[in-house]
C-alpha cells in the first residue's frame, strides 16, 4: 500500500524557518566547506515519546496515542506515547532504527576547479538522542556509522558509498522540483519512495551557492539549502566557510 503524506500543515511553522545571517558568498574562492545536521522529528524524555500525529500513526498504526501540549512549542498540539504502551520489543526496536537513521551530521567541501562535492556523513555514538535510546527503550549501544556521498557536476551523477556497498545515479534519477511560494528562497518539493510520497518544505538562503546541499538536489534552486523540514526528520544549516 502506497501513502501520500502532505505537511502543508507546517506552513505555520515559516516563523521558524526565517533566514539566518550567512555571509554572502565571495566573488572569487576555491572550496566552500558546509555543515548540516539532520534530526528525528521524534523526542523522548522520561515521560514517553513525543512525535506528529500523523507520524505515529504512519510508523506505530497499531499504538494509540494521545493529544497532548507540544514540549518545544507550547501552543500546539502532537501526540504522545507513554513507555509502557510500547512494550513491544519490535516497536522499540522499530523507533530506535527510525531515530538511528535521521541524526546525521554532513561535513561537505565543493571544489571549484574539479567542480564536484564531497560530503562526510557520520552517525556517532553518544549523541544526546541515541543515549535516549538506550535509556528508555533498553536499547544496545548504538554504533558509529560513516558513509560518503560524491556529486559530480560535470557527468551530473551522484554516487552514495556505504562501507560494503555503493549507489550511483544521474541527477535526473535524484533531483527534485520546488514548487515556490512567490519569492525563489521558500517553497515545497515532492519526495517520491517505493511506500510515500511525501511533500517537504525548504529553506534556501540567497546568500549561499547552490552547490550548498545535504546531498538532496533539486533542478530549479538559484541557491543553497538552508533548512528543509519533512515530516520524518529535519535538515539545517550549521556552518559555511571559504577558501
Amino acid at each position: 500500500m502506497r501513502f501520500s503524506i502532505h505537511i502543508f500543515f507546517l506552513i505555520g511553522f515559516w516563523s521558524c524557518f526565517s533566514q539566518s545571517n550567512f555571509p554572502k558568498s565571495p566573488l572569487s574562492y576555491s572550496k566552500v566547506k558546509f555543515v548540516f545536521e539532520e534530526k528525528s522529528n521524534y523526542y523522548m524524555d522520561e515521560n514517553g515519546v513525543f512525535a506528529d500525529t500523523l507520524l505515529l500513526s504512519f510508523d506505530f498504526p497499531r499504538i494509540k496515542y494521545l493529544k497532548v501540549k507540544s514540549p518545544f512549542r507550547p501552543n500546539e498540539i502532537c501526540g504522545f506515547i507513554n513507555y509502557k504502551d510500547l512494550i513491544d520489543k519490535e516497536d522499540q526496536r522499530k523507533l530506535t532504527s527510525l531515530i538511528y537513521h535521521t541524526t546525521q551530521t554532513f561535513d561537505g567541501v565543493y571544489d571549484v576547479e574539479t567542480n564536484k562535492t564531497i560530503i562526510k556523513v557520520t552517525r556517532i555514538k553518544g549523541c544526546e538522542a541515541f543515549e535516549n535510546t538506550k535509556k528508555y527503550l533498553k536499547a544496545d549501544e548504538l554504533p558509529n556509522f560513516r558513509y560518503k556521498i560524491e556529486i559530480d557536476y560535470n557527468t551530473k551523477k551522484i554516487k552514495t558509498i556505504f562501507p560494503n556497498t555503493r549507489r550511483k545515479e544521474s541527477f535526473e534519477q535524484n533531483e527534485s522540483e520546488i514548487f515556490f511560494n512567490g519569492d525563489s528562497t521558500s517553497g515545497h518539493y515532492k519526495k517520491v519512495t517505493s511506500t510515500y510520497t511525501s511533500t517537504n518544505l525548504i529553506l534556501l538562503n540567497a546568500n549561499l551557492s547552490s552547490k550548498i546541499t545535504p546531498g538532496i538536489l533539486f533542478s530549479n534552486n538559484e541557491f543553497g539549502v538552508e533548512k528543509i523540514m519533512s515530516l520524518f526528520d529535519n535538515y539545517e544549516l550549521k556552518t559555511v566557510s571559504y577558501e
